[in-house]
């Protein structure tokens, strides 16, 4: 969620303060600012996680090209999966639904859809779309026996105009429908907001539902609790803290003008009206003193501790997740636990995922007409690779002594990513002489 998103949300991150008048608070809500640290992680997370483009180990050649447009909607299997990630690691669990334009045609065989360019293809279900489903034991087992998938959204109205249509689609084994909500065919009900649910489309379905779950911090079969939620809260009070102190110093900027007389105006002296500017003069009487009422500045100075207090506390909730403190003098066995403690979770996530994807590549071979592929995939675990000041020197030693050749040299430069991944080593490299390290 952006800052348009928290902003169009009004009250509901922002209070509104007691006895705040809607001119002022629209006023508030307007100079108020939102920095995304929440979504500053989540990207980093992920790009730490596909670093690298993900790897088909032996994969055939019909999946290496669905691969290239995995939803048919032009999208690499990399950048869909980037999507994925983000939102099984924002809401805790997101899904793939491995779905077929020829699922709910019967009677075809796999060359009539290979004939036709027609095949299976991935859709990413967020987390929030998925608003029903049930699980029943069979055989022993649990099995998804119902799915129910929100795809409201604006939809084609005529030649150019569009509308927004409430729409879910239920998933059976066997059999599927989409369900769109309508105005009640009786105008007077119609006009009364009464409506209809009609089914649009209904036809077979396979004999399991290939909705495949990807956890991050899994607390039932398609429940989970977002990792990430002490930073997503601590992001929301410092957006409320940085509305007041935005708020508090303009408050300081535009000091009150305080006008002071010995007497009150009586009930029949003539009101008199002050226009307030830095080009106005003003004439008062004997009596009659003009001045300004300043703020003292102690609040906009707690304010903003507040705010780095924060700031510091998102920072460090982050890098539990994403980093490791390589600052300080640390030891080459502190610098190996700090940085096994602070990617635990997240190589915990990258098998997980591993897992999802695999899985719902399974399902996809199999909608396709290739049981017999089995597919595997290598994503990045290796998060702490990255370079420190002591690793090149330390590289560069053990190659000019002999101990690591060229190839390794280059290999270990590229996993810390001190070298691009399509630098290429000449065979002619010729291997320093030994004992001549490097001081």
């Amino acid at each position: 969620m952006g800052e348009y998103a928290m902003k169009a949300a009004g009250v509901a991150y922002l209070p509104k303060e007691p006895a705040e008048e809607d001119d002022e608070y629209k006023n508030r809500l307007a100079r108020s600012t939102f920095i995304n640290y929440f979504e500053r992680t989540l990207q980093t997370a992920a790009g730490k996680v596909l670093s690298r483009p993900i790897n088909l180990v032996g994969a055939d050649d019909i999946l290496k090209v669905w691969s290239e447009d995995i939803d048919l909607e032009g999208n690499h299997l990399d950048q869909f999966l980037k999507t994925v990630f983000i939102d099984g690691l924002a809401y805790g669990v997101t899904y793939i639904l491995v779905d077929s334009l020829a699922s709910a045609t019967p009677n075809r065989t796999v060359a009539d859809d290979r004939a036709q360019g027609i095949r299976p293809y991935f859709v990413h279900v967020p987390n929030k779309r998925l608003i029903n489903w049930r699980f029943e034991r069979v055989n022993g087992r649990y099995k998804l026996t119902l799915a129910v998938i929100d795809e409201s959204g604006m939809v084609p109205d005529g030649e150019f105009d569009e509308k927004f249509v409430n729409r879910v689609r239920v998933l059976r084994p066997g059999s599927y429908q989409v369900i769109q909500r309508e105005p009640d065919p009786n105008p007077v009900k119609a006009k009364e907001g009464k409506t209809v649910d009609v089914v649009v489309e209904e036809g077979p379905y396979g004999d399991t539902i290939p909705l495949v779950p990807f956890y991050t911090n899994r607390t039932g079969r398609f429940e989970a609790h977002p990792p990430l939620h002490n930073l997503a809260t601590l992001n929301l009070r410092h957006y409320q803290s940085k509305s007041d102190q935005n708020n508090i110093l303009k408050v300081a900027r535009v000091p009150s003008i305080v006008w002071k007389r010995s007497s009150p105006v009586g009930d029949t002296e003539p009101q008199r009206t002050i226009a307030l500017g830095g080009n106005q003069s003003f004439e008062i009487g004997p009596d009659e003193e003009l001045g300004f009422l300043e703020h003292t500045g102690a609040a906009i100075e707690a304010g903003q501790d507040d705010l780095n207090d924060l700031e510091e506390q998102m920072t460090k909730v982050g890098f539990q997740l994403v980093a490791r403190d390589t600052s300080g003098d640390v030891t080459a066995t502190e610098n190996t636990l700090n940085s096994a403690e602070a990617h635990a979770a997240l190589t915990a996530y990258a098998e997980n995922f591993k897992d999802t994807v695999e899985l719902a590549l399974k399902h996809m071979v199999e909608m396709g007409g290739e049981p017999n592929i089995e597919p595997e995939v290598t994503i990045t675990k290796d998060f702490a690779s990255t370079s420190t000041a002591t690793d090149v020197p330390l590289l560069l030693q053990l190659f000019s002594t002999g101990v690591i050749d060229a190839p390794t040299l280059v290999a270990e430069a590229k996993r810390r990513g001190l070298l691009g991944e399509d630098v290429i080593v000449s065979n002619a490299v010729v291997v320093p002489v030994a004992n001549t390290a490097i001081q």
